[in-house]
C-alpha cells in the first residue's frame, strides 16, 4: 500500500495535491488522492495570469480545463459528486507569492469559470472547449470588471483558431455585443491583429 500524503500541502504554490494531480491529468493519482481523504471541493493554484502573472486559483474542473487535460475532465465531469454546480465554479485570483510586476493587485482572470479558463489558455483545444460546453456549460458567463462574454475573451487571448472559430459560429451569441470599453468582437479582433 502506498504511503498516505501528508495533511499540509508543500508544492508548487501552495496548491492541494488533488488540484496538483487534476493539473497533470493523472487520474490514477487523483482517486488515490480521494481514497486518501482530499476532498472534490478543494482549490488551489492552477496557473498565473497573463500579464500581470497574478496566482489564479480555480476547482479541480477548472484546473483539468486550464491544461487541456481531457482524459481527466471527462472522468471528473463523470463523477456524481461533481454534477451541477462545479462546472460553474468562479476562480479567484492573488498576488503571487513572486510577484513580477510592482503595485496594488489588478486581476485578470478573477471569477472566470473553467469554460472561460479553458479559452484562455494557451493549453486547452477544441476538445477541451466542447467537453464543457457538451455538459452544458453556461455560455451567457460574462467577466466582472470589463465585460467581455465568451466571444471578447476568445478574441483577446484565444491563441487556438479552431476554438476561436467555433466559438463564433456555434455558440449563440451577439456578436456585435460591446463590452465595458465599448469594444466589439471585431473592433478586438481588429487590433489583435495590429498588434
Amino acid at each position: 500500500m502506498p504511503p498516505t500524503p501528508p495533511n499540509q500541502t508543500s508544492d508548487y504554490r501552495k496548491s492541494p495535491y488533488i488540484i496538483q494531480a487534476a493539473c497533470a491529468g493523472n487520474i490514477i493519482v487523483f482517486k488515490y488522492l480521494i481514497d486518501a481523504g482530499c476532498k472534490y471541493t478543494e482549490l488551489g493554484h492552477i496557473c498565473l495570469s497573463k500579464k500581470r502573472k497574478n496566482s489564479v486559483l480555480s476547482n479541480v474542473i477548472g484546473a483539468a480545463a486550464y491544461h487541456g487535460k481531457n482524459e481527466m475532465l471527462k472522468y471528473l465531469l463523470s463523477l456524481p459528486q461533481l454534477h451541477g454546480s462545479y462546472i460553474e465554479v468562479p476562480s479567484s485570483e492573488v498576488q503571487d507569492l513572486k510577484p513580477v510586476k510592482a503595485g496594488p493587485l489588478q486581476q485578470e482572470f478573477y471569477q472566470y469559470t473553467p469554460l472561460m479558463l479553458a479559452i484562455v489558455s494557451p493549453h486547452s483545444d477544441l476538445e477541451t472547449v466542447q467537453i464543457l460546453l457538451n455538459k452544458r456549460a453556461n455560455i451567457k458567463v460574462v467577466e466582472r470588471y470589463t465585460g467581455n462574454n465568451l466571444h471578447h475573451l476568445a478574441a483577446k487571448y484565444c491563441t487556438n483558431d479552431d476554438i476561436f472559430n467555433y466559438l463564433v459560429k456555434n455558440l449563440d451569441l451577439d456578436v456585435f455585443a460591446r463590452n465595458k470599453a465599448g469594444e466589439t468582437l471585431a473592433s478586438i479582433v481588429k487590433e489583435t491583429e495590429n498588434k
